[in-house]
């Protein structure tokens, strides 16, 4: 048969055909043994035809570069840069690197479905970083609104506000609740107790030449004119009767302040009693400025007739002509400078200290005494009070004028700071005289006496043989008078005749004044 069918060289394999099966079979023997030996070499593979660093030996026996639909199974972490870098957050990158990636390096869009499977995905609801779809609120936004994002800014002006309904509109007042803010006008520059909102959007004070006076001294609070008696008071109230106002000279000029805390105020300033002010004393009350706010200052009077300091006008107002000391609260006290307190009124003290009275006359035996221990300077008003002697008829004899029924409360006490006002009084009263010839009784009205009638009011009724009964209604009509005075019932008898006083049981004294 010849040779062997194989040469054995170092590097090469050779094959014959033509030769018995025998010969084949050794021939792959020895194949295999080379294989084993010297391994198979890609010349060797399709004499190495399109072998190359991208291609790979398929079962066709060819080389050719495989595609990605040739593949099956999976391709594992560890064949793709050997894993370096690759974790749950970084993906394989297009240079061959594991990396994680940044949205800018994102194409398309991704879809909600994509989200959390889409559950809860709604065209109100929004992807929150926890990884659910929400409904986001308010306070789970940051930075600012936009006005193109509200309705596209359309009608957005420096004058237009947002409106419920989604579209820019300007505001009427209508439109508007709550209370507007002092620092809302004008960032409140210039805003005082003294000044005013003025049509050129600034704060001012009212043109200088404006004297206000517009509260009443008072012994309720929020009651101006006291038509009721008030007893043992110890408070002291400047209440507004026609406005809110009071001038005052504050040092650099006389100022309109604003004397209540709103326009819902109707107590005023306060002012509250105590040890400090000594029994049966007169007051004057001032309104003065502490810290730029008008508080309530009293002075003491020297007694029921006299001032401790006098009073001046000054930018046509009254005030403390000099110096003075002037209490603010039972604790404290202030140096009130000259003409630096506003004269508004005067009140006394009963009795008892830091007390005050009110009292409107009525009927007793001998009478209930009216006592009005408040007087205001400005906004007086004309009251009347009426004390009345109910009890039974009585005799006396003397000549001697005495008050009526002896009892000093048949009487009406007032104050008065400025003496600018009438009295008005009149005393109405029965009697009878016994039945003796030149019998007679006087009847007549005192100022601050029991004992001397008030020029030209003794009223003398002249009596006869038989016994008369009759009324008699002296009146006077008293000066106008400083301070504290009283205004007394006054009777007389003949000095001999034991004649018969307050026969109806109701004398009645009437007194008419302005407090």
């Amino acid at each position: 048969m010849g040779d062997l069918p194989r040469q054995n060289q170092p590097g090469k394999i050779k094959y014959f055909r033509g030769v018995n099966p025998n010969e084949v079979t050794d021939a792959f023997n020895a194949l295999v043994e080379d294989i084993n030996t010297i391994g198979v070499q890609v010349t060797d593979l399709n004499a190495g035809l399109n072998a190359s660093s991208s291609t790979y030996w398929r079962g066709d026996g060819t080389w050719v570069q495989p595609g990605f639909s040739s593949l099956s199974g999976n391709i594992a972490v560890s064949q793709m840069a050997s894993g370096t870098s690759a974790s749950s957050s970084t993906f394989w990158r297009g240079d061959g690197a594991w990396a994680a990636p940044a949205f800018s390096n994102l194409a398309g869009n991704i879809a909600a479905s994509q989200m959390n499977s889409g559950t809860g995905a709604t065209s109100s609801t929004y992807w929150r970083g926890d990884g659910t779809w929400v409904q986001p609120g308010f306070s789970s936004l940051s930075g600012s609104i936009t006005v193109a994002q509200m309705n596209s800014g359309t009608g957005a002006t420096s004058s237009t506000y947002w409106r419920g309904d989604g579209t820019w509109v300007q505001p009427g007042f209508s439109s508007l609740s709550g209370s507007i803010t002092v620092s809302q006008m004008n960032s409140g520059t210039g805003a005082t107790s003294s000044t005013y909102w003025r049509g050129d959007g600034t704060w001012a004070a009212p043109p200088a030449g404006g004297i206000y006076h517009d509260g009443r001294l008072t012994l309720s609070a929020g009651v101006p004119v006291l038509t009721a008696t008030v007893s043992g008071a110890t408070t002291i109230y400047y209440a507004p009767q026609v406005g809110q106002m009071i001038s005052v000279y504050d040092g650099t000029g006389v100022n309109p302040y604003n004397f209540l805390s709103g326009p819902t105020d109707t107590t005023g300033l306060t002012l509250a009693l105590g040890s400090n002010w000594a029994a049966t004393t007169l007051f004057d009350v001032f309104v003065t400025i502490q810290a730029a706010v008008p508080v309530l200052a009293t002075v003491a009077w020297t007694n029921a007739t006299t001032r401790a300091t006098t009073l001046t006008r000054y930018g046509g107002i009254l005030t403390n002509s000099a110096s003075a000391t002037a209490r603010i609260s039972n604790s404290s006290t202030i140096t009130m400078a000259q003409n630096q307190g506003t004269y508004v009124g005067t009140f006394a003290t009963n009795g008892s200290t830091g007390t005050v009275d009110f009292i409107f006359g009525a009927a007793a035996s001998g009478g209930t005494a009216a006592s009005f221990g408040v007087w205001n300077m400005y906004n007086r008003v004309r009251m009347s009070t009426i004390v009345v002697d109910n009890g039974t008829a009585y005799t006396y004899t003397s000549a001697t004028m005495r008050a009526a029924r002896a009892s000093n409360t048949n009487r009406v006490t007032f104050i008065s700071g400025v003496a600018e006002d009438s009295i008005q009084a009149v005393y109405s009263a029965r009697w009878t005289s016994v039945s003796a010839a030149g019998s007679f009784v006087l009847q007549s009205i005192g100022l601050d006496s029991t004992t001397t009638s008030y020029a030209g009011s003794p009223l003398q009724q002249i009596g006869a043989a038989a016994v008369i009964s009759n009324a008699a209604s002296p009146a006077a009509y008293i000066s106008p008078q400083l301070g504290q005075h009283f205004v007394q019932a006054l009777e007389a008898s003949d000095g001999t005749n034991a004649n018969t006083f307050d026969a109806g049981t109701s004398n009645s004294l009437q007194v008419i004044l302005s407090l």
